[in-house]
């Protein structure tokens, strides 16, 4: 055998290795945005014990190509934490490539070869009740006769915001304009809450989502601490930075609740509001800082209907304003609540409005 031939004889087998390589020209996951809660047993996919709900869809192109599929989905508690906990990893047996749901898993030609699940994650939401925080889905393509990376890998994920959806921001509304020394933040109340935080950062732009923009450095406001009040009034006093005119918010609110094994924090949705331009003192401005003081009066039930009444727009402040049968400016309005807010202890009591 010449020279040439020996060196051909490597080149050939080199060629028919890259042939018999299986090449997947389009790999993609989407996970359902619609999705507003989960039996998390559908998470853990087992051969014979197929999921019954759609969680995700898997498009490989083209179809036909002996693979394997292996993926993990990891569980971040909360939106604020750093780590991810390994809750499933898996690897498939060979089949060929097609589109599939992940009910489709284990009940299909698509068959497990290994999966593991943790369980002390099952346990803790059980104890939740539903799933919370952030699933992260990882998929990756392998070939049907080693672990060699074909295709991935993919990653997406699942949001949810707390196991029972009881924390949510009122105001301000999602997509709103608000002065940019007047916003009022106020909240549903959750049972056994011990202390509510409000946080808000600067959204960079559309290409950011609203829980990258929250989490990144520098908060414009880093976990204000608003006690058990349900309401707050930010304001240059209470920012950690400035934030402008044309900025976009986002916020967030979360409550913790004490309980056994250290208890519980929960988050509420995400609002995205815009800061308009300099504030003046308005109707709307003393408007917010009386609500702030009427939800500070926690045990009077008027004036919880009072501020109530006032955001929706059932009850409204109009008319000349009197302070012991004298007529006072805004200004002199804002003063005298601001005074109030410092210290609510010196009201009496308060009087409905006449036809109430």
């Amino acid at each position: 055998m010449t020279r040439k031939t020996l060196l051909l004889v490597p080149l050939l087998v080199l060629i028919m290795s890259f042939r018999a390589t299986p090449q997947i020209s389009n790999f993609s996951l989407k996970l359902f945005d619609n999705i507003t809660t989960i039996d998390f047993g559908n998470l853990a996919f087992i051969n014979g014990l197929a999921s019954t709900q759609q969680i995700f869809y898997v498009e490989m192109i083209p179809a036909g190509v002996p693979v394997r599929l292996q993926g993990k989905i990891e569980w971040q508690r909360t939106i604020d934490a750093r780590n991810r906990e390994m809750f499933v990893n898996f690897r498939t047996n060979q089949f060929t490539s097609q589109n599939f749901y992940n009910t489709d898993l284990g009940s299909t030609d698509i068959q497990m070869d290994y999966y593991n699940v943790t369980q002390s994650i099952i346990n803790d939401l059980m104890a939740l009740g539903r799933p919370s925080g952030i699933f992260w889905f990882t998929l990756e393509i392998i070939g049907p006769n080693s672990t060699n990376v074909i295709a991935g890998p993919v990653v997406e994920k699942i949001v949810f915001l707390n196991p029972s959806q009881s924390l949510m921001v009122l105001t301000p509304l999602e997509g709103g304009s608000e002065n940019v020394d007047n916003v009022l933040v106020q909240w549903t109340p959750v049972n056994g809450v011990t202390e509510y935080k409000v946080k808000a950062n600067i959204r960079k732009g559309q290409e950011q989502s609203p829980e990258e923009a929250l989490n990144q450095g520098n908060p414009v406001l880093d976990n204000y601490s608003a006690g058990v009040q349900t309401s707050v009034l930010l304001n240059s006093a209470v920012l950690n930075r400035q934030w402008n005119a044309g900025d976009e918010i986002v916020l967030q609110v979360s409550a913790y609740v004490a309980g056994p094994g250290g208890g519980q924090t929960l988050y509420s949705n995400i609002v995205t509001f815009n800061i308009s331009g300099e504030e003046t003192a308005t109707l709307n401005t003393v408007q917010n800082n009386f609500v702030v003081l009427l939800n500070s009066l926690e045990s009077d039930a008027l004036a919880a209907d009072l501020a109530k009444k006032i955001l929706s727009g059932e009850l409204q402040l109009t008319g000349q304003i009197l302070l012991d049968g004298q007529p006072i400016t805004m200004e002199q309005l804002m003063e005298l609540l601001r005074k109030l807010l410092a210290d609510n202890g010196t009201i009496i009591g308060i009087t409905p409005p006449n036809g109430n």
